[in-house]
């Protein structure tokens, strides 16, 4: 290949991350906040991530054609195409001793950032046009008299948001370092604050917006930590140089960097303690939603776990496993009882989020990084179908009203379905292939370790049981039966075809995205080979360790696997036919805790929320002054206004003896003459 032809391919990932930052720059320029009214900028920024997708899927093409990056395992963390320029020098200079540091702006191509770029690029395209129709009523100027406002058009204003946040997750996934990352970071939580609190008029969206904002910035504490500690130790934040140097570091810097990256995860993937905020995210547009949950923001912090993945020890990836374990079976056993079919979505992501944390904690880097990848197109399949159904209902989105859709929405219902099917783990849909790796891994690591370890084995299976049945629990409430609401069905529709041909996309991957060759073979996933090239080296030994005992026990796992899918479908379809699909699980004490959700939220606000409240109570008290009695001195503007009270008073008195008369300022010079006289023969006897 010519020289001046090596770098193409990775310059087309650069300009699918610039595509969406051109188009934030011109809809902010061109005034879209106040001006649009018609479809153009949607279709603007929809056709530059077009663009994008496509200059993303030309280089991941080149790139798996290029035979040498599949050659040498040992590269396989190294980057493929990368660049770099010195955007911050520090230090060097003849006055200081240290030496010089610089901060860098580049980026590096790999398997893993050319198959995620051209992930988010192609999903968050068919989202872009998803929007085109169910923003649409967007366009209009609007009297809202519930909210006593005029609302003029949005539209252009949501893709402005949209455009951002693609743009900050693009530049995640193809910065070199960690500086650059966390720049990315925020503003995919700043993107995410716009859009999440989108329809202003409701207190509710503004309320989840400050939520999701304020727990990621708790979350994100600890990235700083770990920037921090980077700094001080490598003094580099580019992760090539952090991986090389990672064996090297003290083990408590080389411990607080990993639980530092970690925390920064745990926020923006919402796993326990830190996922209350993403099913309050369901208050923003429905193809926010999708984008927040598929492709974008969550996905984000498995992606970092799983790039920086070498610099976790054993202590802090057992730590990963287990809350992600507990935010895979919390969420799932919450979305059992949700009735608000986007809820049931956004417990899903928790849930599914929280298996591939536990993956990458025990050591299946694939088959987690292959689970984000096909749960991106499933999920987004499934909130899109959702949006669809909330707009053909007129915005309703209450489970218990709906039924016998699939009369009405017959495409988005059997869309839907795919979505279902997939992620419940089904047979040659791209969840089991994900899906099945990962158990396996789970019994390999289990058997190859020697280590006991029952919940890290037991729960994902129950989990997967569980969201079997409230996935299917979720389409037979929207789709089967007999209406619920005979109104609401008769006014049903189905939604139009540019948002039914994004569904019928996504349903494709849903399908196929994961097949290889024979396709009833998990191993013979391509996505997943070209996934395990991208491995870190670190983790072969072990990888063939555990694929051998894995191997040995692959039929208990594959039926255990359908096992536990079928009956969460058996356990549905036998509640739909009995109508208690929306009974409450006993005891009632169960449902209870259930409905709400541990308690989370209530013990947050009894612990962090209430006591800030009341000191902002008390601050508040010892700042105003009760009333305007002179010199009160029982709060804080009290005393100042005391002080200042008694200076006036004496300033008062001092102007008085300002007479401006000739005489009686010589009389009080000769007074003040004679009695320092009269001092000083004092003091001299």
């Amino acid at each position: 290949m010519p020289e001046f032809l090596r770098e193409v391919p990775g310059r087309l990932f650069l300009v699918a991350t610039l595509l969406p930052l051109f188009a934030f720059a011109v809809l902010l320029a061109a005034g879209t906040v106040r001006r649009f009214r018609s479809p153009l900028p949607g279709y603007f920024a929809s056709f530059l991530l077009a663009v994008a997708a496509s200059c993303s899927v030309i280089g991941l093409s080149w790139f798996l054609q290029d035979a040498e990056s599949l050659r040498d395992q040992s590269k396989a963390m190294a980057a493929r195409w990368g660049e770099r320029v010195e955007w911050l020098h520090l230090g060097g200079w003849k006055a200081d001793a240290r030496p010089a540091r610089s901060i860098d702006l580049g980026y590096r191509i790999d398997h893993l950032t050319a198959l995620m770029v051209t992930m988010v690029t192609v999903v968050g395209t068919l989202i872009f046009l998803f929007s085109l129709g169910y923003m649409k009523d967007e366009q209009a100027e609007v009297e809202d008299h519930h909210a006593h406002v005029r609302r003029r058009g949005r539209f252009g204003r949501f893709y402005l948001y949209l455009s951002l946040f693609a743009f900050s997750m693009l530049n995640i996934l193809i910065a070199d370092n960690l500086f650059q990352i966390f720049v990315g970071w925020e503003l995919v939580g700043v993107s995410s604050f716009f859009l999440i609190g989108f329809y202003t008029e409701r207190r509710s969206a503004s309320t989840a917006a400050n939520k999701a904002f304020i727990v990621n910035r708790v979350g994100d504490a600890g990235l700083l930590v770990a920037l921090a500690v980077a700094w001080f130790h490598v003094g580099s934040f580019n992760l090539d140089e952090l991986f090389a140097k990672a064996a090297h570091l003290p083990a408590d810097a080389i411990l607080l960097l990993g639980l530092g990256i970690f925390c920064g995860c745990a926020g923006k993937s919402a796993q326990v303690p830190l996922h209350t905020w993403l099913p309050d995210a369901m208050e923003g547009p429905t193809p926010v939603s999708a984008l927040i949950h598929a492709a974008t923001m969550v996905a984000a912090g498995v992606y970092l776990v799983g790039r920086c993945w070498v610099l976790f020890t054993p202590d802090v990836l057992l730590v990963i496993a287990y809350l992600g374990a507990a935010t895979m079976i919390l969420s799932a056993l919450v979305a059992v009882v949700q009735t608000d079919i986007k809820r049931v979505l956004a417990y899903s992501t928790c849930s599914q989020l929280g298996f591939m944390m536990l993956a990458l904690g025990l050591g299946a880097w694939t088959a987690a990084l292959l689970h984000l990848l096909t749960h991106a197109f499933f999920k987004a399949l499934l909130f899109l179908g959702a949006g669809s159904v909330i707009h053909g209902l007129h915005h309703e989105q209450d489970l218990s009203k709906m039924g016998g859709l699939r009369r009405k929405m017959p495409v988005t219902a059997y869309t839907m379905f795919v979505g279902v099917l997939a992620i419940a783990g089904m047979p040659l849909l791209s969840g089991w292939y994900s899906k099945e790796l990962i158990l396996s891994h789970v019994i390999g690591s289990a058997a190859a370790d020697g280590v006991a370890r029952p919940l890290l084995t037991f729960l994902p299976f129950l989990t997967a049981g569980l969201t079997s049945y409230y996935m299917f629990r979720l389409w037979f409430l929207a789709f089967a039966g007999e209406p619920r609401d005979r109104h609401l069905f008769e006014h049903a529709h189905e939604s139009p075809a540019v948002m039914t041909l994004p569904l019928l996309v996504l349903a494709a991957f849903s399908v196929g995205v994961a097949w290889g060759w024979p396709v009833w073979s998990v191993e013979s996933s391509q996505l997943a080979k070209v996934l395990h090239h991208a491995q870190p080296p670190v983790l072969d030994v072990k990888y063939h360790a555990i694929h051998g005992k894995a191997e040995e026990h692959h039929l208990l796992t594959t039926a255990l696997a359908l096992g536990v899918a079928a009956f969460g479908f058996a356990v549905a379809i036998a509640r739909h036919r009995a109508g208690t699909l929306l009974t409450p699980p006993r005891p009632a004490v169960l449902a209870q805790v259930l409905r709400k959700k541990f308690y989370f939220d209530e013990l947050y606000a009894a612990a962090f929320t209430q006591p800030t409240v009341e000191l902002a109570k008390l601050s508040a008290a010892a700042d105003k002054r009760p009333d305007v009695r002179p010199f009160n001195l029982r709060s804080l503007d009290g005393v100042l206004n005391a002080i200042a009270d008694s200076l006036v008073a004496l300033g008062t008195v001092v102007r008085r003896l300002q007479t401006g008369q000739l005489r009686t300022y010589i009389l009080a010079l000769g007074l003040t003459l004679a009695a320092g006289l009269g001092i000083l023969l004092r003091l001299s006897r």
